[in-house]
């Protein structure tokens, strides 16, 4: 992970430490308390897109994942189509061949050829 240096100092804190704030007593020029705020907005905003990337490449990995489950299926399905496809131009092959034999002007043919089906 990105942020596992920043987690071995304090389990609690997800944050690099705050810059000290001025000695009890004495007030902090406007300038120095505008950039410890600026400081500490920027260590917030770098720790959430820093999540956010963690969350995006967990997602991406198991995108990655069912992509090459579905591609890795696709690939048995070829031969299968293959099969089904033989199939029925066997079976056109024969109901072409009894069409062709049983001849149309020929009713006892027709009626035995049915009756033997």
């Amino acid at each position: 992970m990105l942020l596992a240096h920043r987690n071995e100092k304090e389990p609690r804190h997800n944050h690099e430490p705050r810059v000290p704030s001025s000695t009890p007593g004495t007030e902090a020029p406007p300038l120095a308390t505008s950039l410890r705020s600026f400081t500490n907005k920027l260590d917030r905003l770098s720790h959430d897109i820093a999540q956010g990337f963690v969350r995006i490449e967990g997602r991406l990995e198991t995108i990655e994942k069912r992509i090459e489950g579905i591609e890795n299926r696709a690939a048995s399905y070829e031969p299968r189509f293959q099969t089904v496809e033989n199939r029925l131009l066997s079976i056109e092959g024969l109901e072409g061949a009894r069409m062709d034999g049983m001849g149309i002007d020929d009713p006892e043919s027709r009626l035995l050829a049915s009756a033997v089906m």
